[in-house]
């Protein structure tokens, strides 16, 4: 959802920029236009940045825009656990962590939260 406001945004930035200096609406949408201009954005971008960097851009375009696994009941497991690890720092000491943080497999505490 986040994405999809940001690209709203952008767009009526552009298009509300090109009207409010006195350019008419209808001409922005013809084909030419929108070739000049999105193709100028992407030679830009082409010229600016070098082939890994343009790997890793478009690897990390596919990743957001691809389902999350982080959801509410992951944050809210992960909360429950950083809680009680901080209440055994706080009621023991930040020694009794070890045996918890050193060992996850083996641990109580971390077994509760398997996420």
């Amino acid at each position: 959802m986040q994405k999809l406001i940001g690209v709203v945004v952008v767009l009526s930035v552009i298009f509300g920029g090109f009207i409010f200096l006195g350019g008419k609406f209808e001409f922005i949408f013809k084909w030419s236009e929108i070739i000049i201009i999105f193709g100028a954005a992407f030679a830009s971008l082409l010229m600016s940045t070098t082939s890994g960097t343009l790997k890793l851009m478009t690897q990390q375009l596919g990743l957001a825009f691809r389902a999350t696994p982080y959801n509410k009941d992951y944050y809210q497991e992960l909360l429950s656990l950083m809680f009680e690890l901080i209440n055994i720092a706080r009621v023991q000491n930040i020694k009794a962590l070890d045996i918890h943080v050193e060992n996850p497999d083996s641990s109580k505490i971390f077994a509760k939260y398997p996420g």
